[in-house]
Parts: C-alpha cells; sequence; structure tokens
C-alpha cells in the first residue's frame, strides 16, 4: 500500500504538475503557439519571434518536387500591439499619436530530411522567393496554387506563374525582381483590382519588406535553396546545397511592424509567396552559370495565407506582446499532476 501524502508533499506535487503541464504547452515547431517578448528587439536579426498564443498563423503549402519530397508550409502571423508596447520595440517612433499597432512576420516550414537532390545538374541552380501582402479584405484563400486561386482568382494565380517563367527562359539574371516592374504587371490578367498598386508598393521607403531570412530591412529576393553541381569546387567548399533552418513562430524570416496600424486592419492584407527554381546566370560563380536556361527546367509555385476576417484580436498589455501568457490546457494540469503524486508517492 502506497503512504497517503501529507498537506506539504501534495502542495509540492501540485505545483510540480502545473510546471510540467506549463512546460508541455510550450513546445514550438511550424506554426504552434509560442509568446515573445518585444522589448528593445527593434533591430534584431536573428531569433524573430511574434506572439501566437492566442491568434494562430495562416497557413498555405505547396510543393515542389523534387527537391522536397514532401509538401512546404508557408505561415503568415500577426499580433496585436498597443502604442505602449510598440515603441518599447521602437523606441524612435515616440509618442506622436501612436495608435494600436500589428506586428506581422512569415516563414517557410519543412523537414530537411524532405530535402532531395534528385535531378542532377551541370550548374548551380537557385530557388529564390518573393512575398507581397496585397489588401484583400473580402477574399479568401482555397483551391489549387496554394491557396492562390480562391484568392487571387486561377487566372490571376496562372498568369503570375507563366509572367516568372517567361522571365527565367528570358534569361533575367533575378526573375523574381523583374516581375516588380510595372511594365511586367501590365502583362498578368485576371487579378482583383487593387492587386498590382498594392503589389508594387509594398517594400517601398517606410513599408513592409519583401523577405530577408532573418531581417526587418527591405531586401527585394531572398534566395531560398543554392543547389551546386556535386563535381565543382563550390560543392566542395559549401556542400551539396545551401539552405536556411526552417522556420517558427520562435524564429520567423521576417518580422515587421505596423505602426498605428491596428490588428483588425491588417486582417485584411493576404500573403502572396511567390516561389522560383531555376539555373543560376550569375557569372560571379564562374562556370557553374548557365550560358542560358532556354532548354532547362524552370519551376514556379505560389502560396498565399490569409486569417479569417472574423479573427478575434488578442488583447494587448505593457509588456509586449500578448498581455498575459496562456494557460496551460486543463488535461495537461491533471496528467503533470498525476505524474507528480506517482512520483513523490514512491517509498523512498
Amino acid at each position: 500500500m502506497q503512504p497517503r501524502l501529507s498537506p506539504a508533499r501534495a502542495m509540492r506535487a501540485l505545483t510540480l504538475g502545473i510546471f510540467v503541464a506549463a512546460r508541455s504547452t510550450t513546445a514550438q515547431s511550424g506554426g504552434s503557439s509560442s509568446s515573445c517578448s518585444y522589448k528593445d528587439a527593434s533591430l534584431a536579426t536573428t531569433n524573430l519571434c511574434i506572439d501566437t498564443s492566442y491568434v494562430k498563423p495562416a497557413e498555405a503549402t505547396f510543393a515542389l518536387p523534387p527537391l522536397f519530397t514532401d509538401s512546404v508550409l508557408f505561415y503568415y502571423a500577426i499580433d496585436a500591439l498597443g502604442p505602449d508596447e510598440a515603441i518599447q520595440y521602437d523606441i524612435t517612433l515616440g509618442n506622436t499619436g501612436l495608435r494600436d499597432s500589428s506586428m506581422v512576420a512569415y516563414w517557410f516550414d519543412y523537414d530537411l530530411e524532405d530535402v532531395a537532390l534528385a535531378d542532377k545538374t551541370n550548374f548551380t541552380v537557385e530557388t529564390a522567393y518573393k512575398v507581397y501582402f496585397t489588401k484583400l479584405p473580402s477574399a479568401a484563400t482555397g483551391g489549387g496554387n496554394g491557396g492562390c486561386d480562391g484568392l487571387l482568382g486561377s487566372m490571376c494565380a496562372d498568369s503570375i506563374r507563366n509572367r516568372v517563367e517567361y522571365l527565367a527562359f528570358d534569361d533575367v539574371v533575378k526573375p523574381l525582381d523583374k516581375l516588380d516592374d510595372a511594365k511586367q504587371w501590365g502583362n498578368i490578367v485576371g487579378c482583383p483590382v487593387g492587386i498590382e498598386r498594392e503589389s508594387l508598393n509594398y517594400g517601398g521607403a517606410g513599408d513592409f519588406d519583401k523577405g530577408g531570412i532573418g531581417s526587418d530591412l527591405v531586401v527585394p529576393v531572398a534566395e531560398f535553396v543554392i543547389q551546386y553541381n556535386t563535381n565543382s569546387n563550390l560543392a566542395g567548399l559549401y556542400g551539396k546545397y545551401q539552405i536556411p533552418p526552417p522556420g517558427n513562430s520562435s524564429a520567423a524570416w521576417s518580422r515587421t511592424l505596423r505602426p498605428s496600424r491596428a490588428f483588425r486592419e491588417q486582417l485584411d492584407y493576404a500573403a502572396i509567396s511567390v516561389i522560383a527554381r531555376y539555373q543560376s546566370l550569375d557569372r560571379s560563380i564562374g562556370p557553374q552559370a548557365a550560358k542560358s536556361r532556354k532548354g532547362s527546367k524552370v519551376q514556379v509555385a505560389l502560396a498565399c495565407a490569409k486569417l479569417p476576417a472574423n479573427t478575434k484580436p488578442p488583447p494587448v498589455g505593457p509588456q509586449g506582446g500578448s498581455a498575459v501568457a496562456p494557460r496551460p490546457a486543463l488535461w495537461a494540469v491533471l496528467l503533470g499532476y498525476a505524474m507528480a503524486v506517482l512520483w513523490l508517492s514512491i517509498p523512498r
């Protein structure tokens, strides 16, 4: 027969149980929940966290075989900040009529074991991405093209993909950079009214960045994966390929504060990611650069993410991020308590 717990040991068991439960609710991967402090973090270039304790990030799935043998996830997260929290994040804002603001972040998530180099190449192959943010209040994601068919319409989504392919085969060194040219958008058809203007304006001075791994700075195009010819000197220096670690809510690929843009206003904005894979024409890498992409393989994928319009905004508090930490689930408290009781009941 197991001995009865004294009141003191029972209290210790309860405390330990709550601790175990709290630990069990803070594991993070992909788009899982996490809390985050933004205080004095505006100049951070690594560990770009965003609080997802109250609002789960929007996500989209796309495929890019044979580079990835399984699907890749694209996450788009929004958090709410009060004026004091925004100033704590970036003291240069000052208190000049600042209103409720939003923090926005995105990242890609994948299993590094799913990265494969099944297609052999004599040249370096780049996979690049660009993220646009477009105001589409009444639209919702769904369907093909990584959810972009529902958001933009299949004609628009296919037109964007076809234009990127055209630029790649036209031997534009950085096709996604060229996509920003207004003349290029004139060749993209079937899109909702306003998407061209909003997409082209993003990334300008004082506005949202277009993507840079671990950076709040404006970076027109970010290289996602670089695959080297296995016989090249570059492969000997860097390995077969260079790829960043998958992101999560504690290590977003990009994070930006939207001063005086409240959470509900940011909900109107969708994140549109364009991913392209092609042979490199960058002459700086020497003979590993292709002379032309004509006759080669070019891949283009889209991924669109948007939170539902009825998403309830998280509370804001004085310490940055959501007001309080998430409470452990009841089942986790009970499980932790039971484990603690069992451990403390063992005769010593």
